[in-house]
């Protein structure tokens, strides 16, 4: 019976990425992501109960990899260890109680593009 269950959501992109504790010698934990067309959400597992958090997608994001010489925040200190790390630039004008940066590792180079690119594509469509 699947009276009462939802099917999780899907979106442009999703899958498994590692995500960094919000402080620069915080863990690495695996969560999955769903990339709509208006936001990042980012759970403990697939079954997508509760978003362990989301982040609105404006004009003015941007995500890179660690290896972009022009990647900000913490990314140079993750390149080497992390080699297809990304980085989530909220953009300008984030309040500074809420944090602008947000780390995630895809693992390997074929993830690291496909989100990248994905990306790039939601972003490209609000302008």
């Amino acid at each position: 019976d699947t009276a009462g269950t939802q099917a999780p959501p899907s979106g442009i992109c999703q899958g498994w990425l590692m995500k960094r504790y919000p402080v620069l010698e915080g863990t690495w934990s695996w969560r999955w992501c769903i990339l709509s067309t208006t936001e990042l959400s980012y759970y403990a597992n697939e079954s997508c109960e509760e978003p362990k958090g989301t982040i609105e997608i404006t004009s003015k994001s941007s995500l890179m990899g660690f290896q972009d010489e022009s990647a900000p925040g913490d990314a140079i200190v993750h390149r080497h260890a992390r080699p297809f790390g990304l980085v989530w630039d909220k953009g300008p004008g984030v309040s500074t109680n809420c944090q602008r940066f947000l780390y995630f590792d895809a693992v390997d180079e074929m993830a690291s593009r496909m989100w990248l690119e994905r990306f790039g594509l939601v972003v490209s469509s609000l302008d």
